[in-house]
């Protein structure tokens, strides 16, 4: 059986549920701890106890009774490109909260292109000067959100490139 450990806090994705996952994860993860970087299962900026934080921090309680090696946190963003302040409380938190680098392996502000324009403008220079982030990349490079049909940017995909 394959297990993902992707956005395991949202029932349509891997759903699997905190203490399982860290059982999985010294099974499937742990021979690599010490050979590489370990990055936790990727949650989602949803609600706790379920979800989000609250997943993470019964998956990591877990894994300090299991012994698992976790060296960094991932988290993947969704919310309304108007709310920047949103999105820089939530990124700072996990950096905060975890003591870890943070990779956002996912994020996307939704909205018109020019609110996500302007949101790009903002949250770039603040993902690059935020300390405990160490990666972050926007959700797809699919036809008609960064790049054209012919391969050539959008818009949206200038602004990602040259903020």
């Amino acid at each position: 059986m394959l297990h993902r450990f992707n956005e395991p806090d949202i029932k349509s994705q891997s759903n699997i549920a905190p203490a399982d996952a860290a059982k999985l994860w010294m099974q499937h993860m742990q021979p690599f701890a010490g050979r590489a970087t370990l990055v936790s299962p990727a949650i989602t900026n949803g609600a706790p106890p379920a979800m989000g934080t609250g997943w993470l921090d019964q998956f990591l309680a877990e894994c300090g009774r299991l012994g698992c090696t976790v060296d960094a946190v991932a988290a993947h963003i969704y919310a309304s490109a108007k709310d920047t302040a949103y999105w820089k409380k939530c990124i700072t938190d996990l950096g905060t909260r975890y003591e870890k680098p943070v990779l956002i392996t996912e994020f996307n502000g939704q909205g018109s292109v020019e609110e996500q324009q302007a949101f790009l403008e903002e949250m770039i220079p603040f993902l690059d000067g935020l300390e405990s982030v160490s990666h972050y990349a926007w959700f797809m490079t699919a036809v008609g959100n960064l790049v054209n049909e012919d391969g050539g940017l959008t818009a949206l995909g200038e602004t990602y490139v040259s903020t």
